[in-house]
């Protein structure tokens, strides 16, 4: 009786290992949101908004220049909000960081988006500074 409990469990540590080391198949991405649903399959992360009022960004993370600059191997495309200096948006482009500039665009007037909605959208336009 006791050697087949030994080997019960010798058989549920093998199963459970097994188990763990084969590779997920099926797994898009993650999508983060209040409802229900897949991630797009063309994205590793999808935001989804809800569409109540309480509206919700992404926020990069922040941090001074010398903090991103002290950044070990950055990954192509690595995305970060500088807080000092020449604050904005810097990515790096596999050898330098490159800035970011920003230009703001108007949504409407505060009685069309019912005040609940962003005033402003933000296109950013990439270019490497040279």
């Amino acid at each position: 009786m006791k050697n087949n409990t030994y080997k019960l469990r010798f058989l549920t540590v093998v199963v459970i290992f097994v188990s763990a080391m084969l590779p997920s198949y099926g797994q898009n991405g993650v999508r983060i949101s209040r409802v229900t649903g897949a991630a797009d399959a063309s994205a590793m992360l999808d935001l989804v908004t809800d569409g109540t009022p309480t509206w919700r960004g992404l926020l990069i993370p922040r941090m001074t220049s010398a903090q991103r600059a002290a950044i070990s191997s950055p990954a192509s495309g690595l995305l970060v909000y500088q807080t000092d200096g020449s604050t904005g948006f810097y990515y790096w482009d596999g050898g330098a960081w490159a800035m970011s500039k920003a230009q703001p665009k108007k949504y409407g007037d505060k009685a069309e988006d019912e005040g609940d909605k962003p005033t402003e959208a933000i296109t950013i336009n990439v270019y490497s500074e040279d």
